[in-house]
């Protein structure tokens, strides 16, 4: 029972839009309430420059997602920080409140928002005007609320976060009521507009700029681990997550081109890979585009509010302010206009509905001239007219989920404070799993014992029979198809959505299909094994070297090797003493092929250049190497004999070759000179005891004697009688003499 009043519902087929005509008057008056013409709603701006002491974006609220009441609609927050908190009663302004970055209210505590500030998650209490560090992600250098568009689910539990760390950027869903982190994703490069997980805090959605259907482009939705990626849309307009009128969770967009040709400029995707589904048809010939979209109605779902933007001549929808119900009915609810031109993003309208959409806050600089050049236009109230409909209670819209799941259920209402559930449960909020489906009561009573019921009901849906098929085998290089059965959508782990996949794997593997039937889910595997290709083992030519050489030995044919050296590289250096085979087992996966190659060893051969020669000055010799097949003297000569005539004593060398073998040996050529010398002592002598003598020699320009004197003429004095002897030379000639000294 919604005890609520909306706007007369209409039929876009049956509206009849008019050019738009700007307001007669300048801005209205600060906190002056006045009739908007279209719906009867009363309007107040609520943003003013002077009480607020700022020209800055602080004098309207913050964007069409940011929910700018909180949970008991006692206070409104706007834009910056600080942000300007209001009273939501009176909308006069309270105090600044140093709230931290994109920070939102939470659901569930009307006096708290969240928000990140560097690399901390934060609470931050607007009583107090203190912050709470819930948890520091220090593996990040800062943390980011989904890029000022992330809400936290409806129950204050899981929220979508954007880490950086240097230029890695890294999407994660952190479980508050928790502290832990239920799945990471490290984005890969590409322009990342947002992140946020959805309002039941199932899914996370993640939105790129760039549209398309790549890696990197549209929108895509995951499990709260990061799992299982489903490709939503091509598209990345404006939009905002919520609940469509059956109770499924959907992204809520402007259209791009693709819906335009198909005469749709709204369009609703389910986040559960159900599919699309346009919402704002053209009207003669035209469409909306160029504003926002809001969900934040979130004890109202089923419905998105609208603010369109565009142009004055745009006869469908004007710069109007309307709610669309989310069951492609084309039904809507027309608030009125907000009558701001689109001068700048701060000028843009952004609408945003409380809680229960009665009220909204918007922003316009009213089409006055005055104010369109100001930095930003100031937010406005619009609040459709309530009847005092007494006590109401609300037990929220059915909900499908499936089987073994649990589902959070929700009470609202109004004129009372004691609520009981058919489960026995006395609480607002309770969580139910049933085994089949059911349906829960609740009542909602006064003091005075007054009270009203509403139902909800739960349907349990089967979890559908996933079938991957059978396993299968293929040789490398086939590529086989692959199909599925048992649900009536499916995802394969490598991103196809189609029932069939054809594939190709290099190697044995394994693949999970998710199924889906009715919004439930179950996985089946399928395993391809890949018989590899042979592989022909090459170990190389065999070679041959010489005693004591080394040589490279290189296997091909394979990615990893095994020598019988033991030794498991592609290459291995040996130097074997013997002819040795080396035998190689070259391996590509699970298949293995072996060669062999033979290093013959020739032994060096045996040089001889032969015994040393001598010759006279001027005489030539003939040299004879033997022990090999070739030849090659110092002198440059390739003969097995030269015929050398040294001018003096010389040392030939010879290499010898054999089999490729080399070894070497020399021989000296002595050269004697053909000059004779004569050495003469002189003429024994006698002398007395104690006397003594000089002896001289002659015959040649050197001389040594006996004594170890190197001079022509020596004297002696010999104790005894002596011979002494000297040597005389001539260059290389040289003859002795000896002389006897008698003593007595």
């Amino acid at each position: 029972m919604n005890g609520q009043n909306y706007p007369t519902q209409e039929q876009l087929s049956n509206v009849n839009y008019q050019n738009y005509q700007p307001p007669s008057e300048s801005m209205p008056d600060y906190l002056e309430p006045f009739t908007e013409g279209l719906s009867g709603s009363t309007v107040r701006r609520i943003g003013d420059r002077n009480v607020f002491g700022t020209n800055s974006n602080r004098i309207r609220h913050n964007y069409s997602k940011d929910q700018t009441w909180n949970s008991d609609e006692t206070l409104i927050k706007l834009s910056g920080h600080p942000a300007a908190i209001l009273d939501a009663e009176t909308y006069e302004f309270l105090y600044w409140a140093n709230i931290p970055g994109y920070g939102r209210w939470a659901n569930t505590d009307p006096h708290i928002l969240y928000g990140g500030s560097s690399n901390n998650f934060q609470s931050f209490d607007v009583t107090t005007n203190q912050r709470t560090t819930l948890r520091t992600f220090s593996e990040y250098s800062s943390v980011d609320f989904g890029y000022g568009e992330g809400n936290q689910s409806n129950d204050d539990r899981y929220v979508g976060l954007i880490g950086q760390s240097g230029s890695t950027k890294t999407v994660f869903v952190y479980d508050i009521q928790n502290d832990v982190v239920t799945g990471s994703m490290v984005i890969p490069s590409g322009d990342l507009d947002w992140f946020s997980v959805s309002q039941s805090g199932e899914y996370a959605v993640l939105c790129w700029r760039t549209d398309g259907s790549g890696p990197n482009q549209g929108l895509k939705s995951y499990d709260i681990n990061m799992q299982n990626e489903r490709h939503l849309a091509d598209t990345t307009p404006h939009g905002d997550l919520g609940y469509d009128a059956f109770g499924n969770e959907v992204f809520v967009g402007y259209g791009d081109q693709a819906q335009w040709d198909a005469g749709y400029s709204m369009y609703m995707v389910r986040l559960d890979g159900g599919g699309m589904t346009n919402l704002f048809p053209y009207v003669n010939g035209r469409g909306i585009w160029g504003g926002h979209v809001s969900t934040r109605n979130i004890d109202r779902p089923g419905w998105a509010y609208v603010s369109e933007q565009c142009c004055s001549s745009n006869p469908v929808a004007p710069r109007e302010i309307f709610a669309i119900k989310l069951d492609n009915s084309g039904t809507i609810e027309r608030y009125g206009k907000h009558h701001s031109a689109p001068t700048g993003y701060l000028h843009e309208t952004q609408v945003v509905p409380n809680r229960n959409g009665t009220k909204m806050i918007f922003a316009s600089n009213w089409n006055d001239p005055t104010q369109t050049n100001q930095t930003s236009a100031p937010a406005f109230v619009l609040e459709f007219p309530q009847n005092n409909v007494g006590m109401t209670v609300n037990a929220g819209n059915d909900i499908a989920i499936c089987e073994g799941e649990s589902t959070n259920l929700t009470a609202y209402g109004t004129g009372g404070s004691n609520f009981s559930w058919s489960t026995g449960e006395n609480s607002q909020n309770i969580e139910v799993s049933p085994s089949e489906t059911t349906t829960y009561t609740v009542t909602l009573s006064d003091n005075s014992g007054n009270s009203v019921t509403d139902s909800v009901t739960v349907t349990v849906n089967p979890l559908p029979s996933a079938n991957a098929g059978d396993d299968v085998t293929i040789d490398e290089g086939d590529s086989v198809t692959l199909t599925a059965s048992g649900g009536g959508s499916y995802e394969w782990n490598t991103g196809a959505n189609t029932q069939s996949i054809t594939v190709s794997p290099d190697e044995t593997t394994t693949y999970t299909v998710s199924v889906i039937q009715n919004g439930c889910m179950a996985e089946d595997t399928v395993t391809v094994t890949v018989i590899p290709t042979p592989i022909e083992a090459d170990a190389g030519q065999d070679v041959a070297i010489c005693e004591n050489d080394t040589v490279v030995l290189t296997a091909s044919g394979g990615s990893d090797y095994a020598w019988s050296t033991g030794e498991t590289t592609q290459s291995i250096t040996v130097s074997p003493s013997e002819t040795t085979t080396y035998t190689v087992t070259v391996s590509e996966g699970d298949v293995s092929d072996s060669d062999s190659v033979t290093v013959t060893v020739n032994p060096l051969p045996t040089a001889n250049a032969g015994n040393d020669v001598t010759i006279t000055e001027g005489e030539s010799t003939t040299l004879t190497a033997t022990g090999g097949d070739d030849y090659e003297w110092s002198n440059g000569e390739t003969t097995q004999s030269i015929t050398v005539n040294p001018s003096e004593t010389t040392t030939y060398s010879v290499e010898v070759s054999s089999n490729g073998c080399t070894s070497s040996d020399s021989v000296t050529v002595t050269v004697e000179s053909n000059e004779t010398v004569t050495a003469n002592a002189g003429n024994d002598v006698s002398i007395c005891e104690g006397e003594s003598t000089t002896l001289t020699a002659s015959g040649g320009s050197s001389y040594e004697w006996s004594t170890g004197e190197i001079t022509q003429s020596i004297t002696v004095s010999p104790n005894n009688t002596t011979t002494y002897t000297v040597t005389v030379s001539e260059g290389d000639v040289s003859d002795s003499d000896s002389v006897t000294v008698t003593v007595n």
